[in-house]
């Protein structure tokens, strides 16, 4: 084998742009974000119709090995002169599609964008002692329905075993009491 066969390999591959990739990931996670975003301004909108709430959405840049830098939309909350920031950290995290970093003068809260049946994460690692049961293993797996992924925003809670709880309206105000010493 040589340049030749490789040369000849490459021909019967799919063509895989790296640039198209990047440019769809990015899409879908700038989509989710305003899609939080949105939620979160819709649970505030009651308090910003009535002075109490200011919400500023500005630019940050990110750098990502995958992509290089980027720009994406963080969402700044003010209320009795306290800040809560919106920070996106990133896409493109083992088990997640995405992570946001709410900060507040009390510490930092994370939400992950997960599968919606997630409790916890979930990575696993295959190993094979043989050609035979690889192939074996990715046959069934082909054969077996793959029910496609729905991406939810989920809290994080960090300790002894990592969970996902939903973020729902009652626990993001939670969020903003814990964040703010309320």
């Amino acid at each position: 084998m040589g340049k030749k066969e490789f040369d000849e390999f490459l021909k019967t591959q799919p063509s895989f742009s790296t640039d198209l990739y990047k440019e769809k990931e990015l899409r879908e996670w700038r989509y989710y974000l305003d899609q939080l975003y949105t939620r979160i301004t819709s649970w505030l909108s009651d308090y910003e119709e009535k002075g109490i709430v200011k919400i500023v959405q500005g630019e940050k840049k990110i750098y990502e090995e995958f992509s290089g830098e980027y720009d994406v939309n963080e969402l700044v909350v003010s209320l009795y002169g306290k800040t809560i920031v919106f920070e996106p950290i990133g896409t493109m995290f083992f088990g997640a599609k995405g992570r946001v970093d709410i900060h507040g003068k009390n510490g930092t809260v994370s939400l992950c964008l997960v599968n919606q049946n997630l409790i916890e994460p979930n990575i696993s690692l295959k190993i094979y002692t043989s050609e035979k049961e690889r192939l074996l293993s990715e046959t069934q797996e082909k054969t077996e329905q793959v029910k496609p992924i729905i991406w939810v925003w989920k809290i994080q809670l960090v300790g002894e075993k990592t969970r996902y709880i939903e973020l729902d309206e009652d626990n993001f105000f939670d969020i903003l009491l814990e964040l703010t010493n309320g």
